[in-house]
């Protein structure tokens, strides 16, 4: 069954694809989705550009459940030894012990003890996340090969005695673990790239270290995402881990998969920025993904002004903009 929704996820994709290449994921890096532009996930977190350089984050039904709100800005961009990088932070607070109360009461997929109880307690988290293109963007190519290192932490502040039951489950474990209390420290590396005109690849590996290094997780996930005409977006992929639960090792392994729509919220030009500056232009073999429904803007390059790749337009557009620099 697992193995036919698959084939029927990238047999839609390679059939509703267009031949130009798809923008890269901006969830996870320190880029920020567009000013303006709403994604909407059946799973993931919906993402929203309130700014040119925030966006906002919230599952709209899941919401109700885990009441919780992230917001993450870029902050600057820097150079170290020639490479340009993007620094931003994430920060977020939600509330768990609705969603604790009702994994337990109707017993979804086991994941506490029967009869666990829930004091009130406020999740907050605080990342740091800093990104930097292997290939860099120029004026006939995008960047590609998107690094991100990202570092953060999480801590439960508990309202009356903070404890929580640890969860069965080795997904949700590190999570429990946080409302005992104890900080859980982590630290990740993640890479979003091409892997032809109809569909980019994304992988991670993070390392948490929960309490003093008491109880740890390594997880990891690696998936192939599609562009379906303009708006759609879907991807499909695995997830697994390991981790120290109660002093017993766990190894677990299993499928994701999610679909998303993402739209303009306003007709009136945003204006927003590109990675690493606002000198940016739009990449001319790009046009037909649809104007601006994703964010596909780039700095100009610092040499190769004339470069035997570069178009006339190309030329007059690079003119301008170190016209503008001088």
């Amino acid at each position: 069954m697992m193995r036919s929704a698959f084939i029927l996820f990238f047999a839609i994709l390679i059939v509703t694809s267009s031949e130009a290449q798809n923008p890269i994921w901006t969830n996870g890096t320190a880029m920020t989705i567009p000013y303006k532009r709403m994604e909407i996930s059946v799973f993931r977190p919906a993402r929203y550009g309130v700014g040119k350089h925030t966006e906002l984050s919230a599952h709209p039904i899941g919401f109700f459940a885990l009441p919780h709100l992230f917001v993450k800005h870029e902050w600057f961009a820097f150079k170290y030894r020639r490479k340009k990088y993007l620094f931003s932070t994430r920060h977020g607070i939600y509330y768990p012990t609705l969603a604790e109360t009702l994994y337990t009461r109707f017993n979804f997929f086991n994941v506490y003890p029967e009869g666990a109880s829930f004091e009130q307690a406020l999740g907050i988290q605080n990342e740091i996340l800093i990104s930097r293109w292997l290939q860099a963007p120029s004026s006939c190519s995008p960047g590609n090969n998107l690094i991100t290192l990202k570092i953060g932490t999480k801590y439960g502040l508990g309202f009356e005695k903070p404890y929580s039951p640890a969860a069965l489950r080795p997904i949700i474990f590190r999570e429990s673990r946080v409302f005992e209390p104890r900080l859980v420290a982590y630290i990740g590396l993640g890479i979003d790239a091409y892997l032809s005109p109809m569909f980019n690849y994304f992988a991670d590996l993070d390392f948490y270290s929960i309490g003093k290094f008491e109880d740890f997780t390594v997880e990891g996930k690696l998936g192939i995402m599609g562009y379906m005409e303009s708006n759609w977006s879907a991807f499909a992929g695995l997830k697994g881990g390991f981790t120290s639960m109660n002093g017993a090792n766990k190894l677990y392994i299993f499928p994701i998969a999610d679909v998303a729509y993402t739209f303009k919220t306003s007709k009136k030009h945003s204006g927003e920025m590109g990675l690493f500056g606002d000198d940016v232009f739009k990449h001319q073999n790009l046009d037909e993904k649809g104007d601006e429904n994703i964010r596909y803007r780039y700095e100009a390059p610092e040499e190769d002004e004339g470069g035997e790749h570069a178009t006339d337009t190309d030329s007059k557009e690079r003119r301008k903009i170190f016209k503008r620099k001088k």
